[in-house]
Formats: structure tokens, sequence, C-alpha cells
């Protein structure tokens, strides 16, 4: 049997098994609903009947800073990527409409206009550059966070399976106008991609979705039966993690505009996978390590990577010679 996690020295609690003074367990001490114990042979005679929950919730708090952390990293790498031209960003109930300009001849990456989202409310405002950000691309989302993913992930009794999903009851859809007039909206003519996580001691699931922003949704990090059953209509495919990334770097090989969007962008990502081996040396601490330190150190470290990642993106960027590339493939458009 498991060793049950070591108990709290300061009482503040009554024994669940016999109703004397007593202290939260230290494995779930976080949860509203960790039980107290006033010495280890209450907790260990409860330890069957409160292992699961104890077990899941160590696991949870872990996941929910993996994703954390890949939310904000691939937030940034998508602004320094940023590919679309835009002249005007619509906000009303329930549609964010996105109004973009013709694609330049020469320049691929161009800045990401994020005053064109500003309110006055900031959360609101980040609230827009997440979901404008987040737009269409929820396979990308997961092919070029695969590797910062893989390495938070590392160790732990999980599988992990990239699921595509027909969604419903979303806050608000993106709708982008181009400007021959051509609309298309992300919902509902598109399905959705996202991780969904299982831990193999107990079945428990949950739900990563760095890329929902596109429909309004500000949580990353989800119970899966909780996003099952408010935003998903059904489960259309599964697929093994690292099928994205795989499927956009042969995509990237394809001529015409996937060797922008996935060839492209795609060195991009595979730099920023190497700076971040690089940090994980200098800094003598795995991806896998960080989601387990204190909640202090772990937030400072946190802004010390994404910083870093993000900066290796615009310095890779600057330095690509992509000129003649996007101007044969645009060409190709209009011939």
């Amino acid at each position: 049997m498991a060793s049950t996690p070591a108990t709290a020295l300061e009482p503040r609690d009554a024994c669940y098994l016999c109703g004397k003074p007593a202290s939260k367990c230290s494995g779930c001490i976080s949860s509203e609903f960790s039980r107290s114990y006033c010495s280890k042979q209450c907790q260990k005679q409860d330890w069957p009947s409160h292992k699961s929950f104890c077990k899941d919730h160590q696991l949870e708090e872990v996941l929910k800073k993996a994703a954390t952390v890949a939310s904000i990293a691939y937030l940034r790498f998508r602004k320094n990527t940023w590919d679309i031209p835009i002249v005007k960003v619509d906000v009303e109930e329930g549609v964010l409409t996105i109004h973009r300009e013709y694609d330049s001849m020469d320049n691929y990456f161009v800045p990401f206009p994020k005053r064109l989202m500003a309110s006055e409310d900031k959360k609101e405002t980040r609230r827009n550059m997440n979901q404008v950000l987040c737009a269409f691309v929820c396979e990308e989302g997961l092919a070029w966070m695969h590797n910062t993913l893989a390495g938070l992930l590392q160790g732990l009794k999980i599988q992990i399976e990239e699921i595509n999903v027909s969604m419903y009851n979303i806050p608000r859809k993106t709708i982008t106008v181009h400007p021959n007039g051509f609309q298309h909206s992300n919902w509902p003519g598109y399905s959705h991609d996202l991780l969904r996580i299982t831990s193999k001691a107990t079945g428990t699931q949950w739900a990563i979705d760095i890329s929902g922003g596109q429909y309004g949704i500000t949580a990353v990090f989800w119970p899966w039966k909780q996003f099952n059953l408010l935003h998903v209509k059904d489960v259309e495919k599964i697929y093994p993690f690292g099928t994205h990334k795989q499927q956009k770097a042969l995509e990237g090989k394809v001529w015409g505009s996937s060797v922008l969007v996935c060839g492209v962008v795609g060195e991009v990502a595979a730099d920023m996978d190497s700076v971040v081996k690089d940090w994980e040396t200098d800094h003598k601490t795995k991806l896998s390590d960080l989601v387990r330190l204190p909640e202090r150190q772990y937030l400072d470290m946190v802004a010390k990577l994404t910083d870093h990642m993000s900066h290796a993106n615009r310095i890779f960027i600057k330095n690509l010679k992509i000129t003649a590339k996007v101007r044969a493939i645009r060409l190709t458009w209009e011939t």
C-alpha cells in the first residue's frame, strides 16, 4: 500500500474518524474537502477510503500548474508569430469579429495589434486578446507546445490523449471577415482540439485546453466531467499524444501556405524547444520539477522561463530570411 502523507503539526479541525483535535492531511491540505486526522493511526485507518481523493488532488495541482505554463507560453508564442493583418476587432454579446486585411507579399510575420482589443476592463482586454490569438489554431497550439507539455508532464502516472470535440454552449464565438467580404466562424462549423489527461491510478480525467480562448472560455484547466458537461457535444476523434506535432511537420513540407503556417512557424517552435532545454540545464531545473515547486518559487520560475522563451522567439524571427519564400508562395496565389 502507498504510504500515507505526513500530517500537518498544527491542529486545525476535528479528526475525521474520532472527533479529537486534528490536523489536515498534508497531501490535500489546499483542498476544501481535505480530511483531518488526530494521529497517524487514524490517518492510516482511513487511508483506503481517502487515498483516491488525496492522490487525485495532488496530481490535479501539478496538472493545473502545467496547464498554466503551457497557456502562458503558447499565447506569447502566438503573439510573437502573429501572421494576420487586422484592421478592426468588434466585440458584441456572444461574438467577437476580426476584420482582416490582405496579406503582405513580402512579410509573413506582422506585429500583433493589441490596441484593437483594448477595453476599460483589463480582464476583458486580456480575454479579447486571448480570443484573437487563439482563433482557428487549436491544432497548432497542441503541435507547438507538445515538447513543453511533454516536459511538464514527464514522470506522472497518466495517459495523455489529443481529442477532437464538437462544441456547444460556448460563451463567445469568433468570426473572421476577409477583405472581399467572405466570413467564416469558428462555431458551429469547426471542431476543437485539446488534451484529455487520465490518472492511471484512479481513472479520474481532466482537460487542458490552451486554445479555448477562441470561444471566450477563460479557464485552461478543467475536470473533464465538468468541461464535457458544459461545452462538449460529442467527442469526435481521439489521437495519441504528439499526433498534431507530427501532422504539422508533414504539412510544413507541402508547397504553399503550409510552408509558412507549419514549416516556418515549426522552425520557430523547434528553436524554442532547444532554448528550453538550455534553460533547464542553466537553472538546474527540469520542466517536470518546475510544476512541483512551492507556489511562490513556481511563479517566479515560470515568469523567468516564459520570458526566456518569448525572447528566443523574437530573436529567431528577427534573423529569419524568408522574404523570397513568402513572395514566391503568395505570388502563386495570384497566378
